[in-house]
């Protein structure tokens, strides 16, 4: 999430794209009864779709997405878009150059965060 050296993901975990579904799963098994929402990471119809079929979530949050294409939402729930086509790439953001000579490995966490901020007056209705 922090990007850096990542461990790799099985082709299974990469496709659900969410940052805590695994924490949403266990959160699941000790509270059956209460509504939950999911979000980071979600870029794509088939990774939104998984977390629901895999019941690890009922609701899907697309902040981010939805910020950078207004329509985004839009297209996830049009049928008549293949699922190949119902995502939203973004480019990963690079560290500054002068990072390359610092100790740490945190240094590009919330490099996403500059680069596609989520400002709230922009996305209001």
């Amino acid at each position: 999430m922090m990007g850096g050296t990542q461990p790799q993901k099985s082709a299974r975990t990469a496709a659900r794209e969410a940052f805590f579904i695994e924490f949403a799963t266990e959160a699941r098994k000790r509270y059956p009864d209460l509504v939950f929402m999911l979000t980071g990471g979600f870029r794509s119809r088939t990774g939104a779709e998984s977390a629901i079929k895999e019941n690890a979530c009922d609701l899907i949050g697309i902040g981010r997405p939805a910020a950078i294409d207004a329509k985004f939402p839009q297209l996830l729930l049009d049928e008549s878009v293949p699922d190949e086509k119902a995502q939203l790439l973004l480019n990963k953001v690079p560290a500054p150059f002068i990072t390359r000579f610092l100790p740490t490995k945190i240094i590009g966490a919330g490099l996403e965060t500059v680069r596609y901020p989520i400002d709230v007056q922009e996305t209001a209705c």
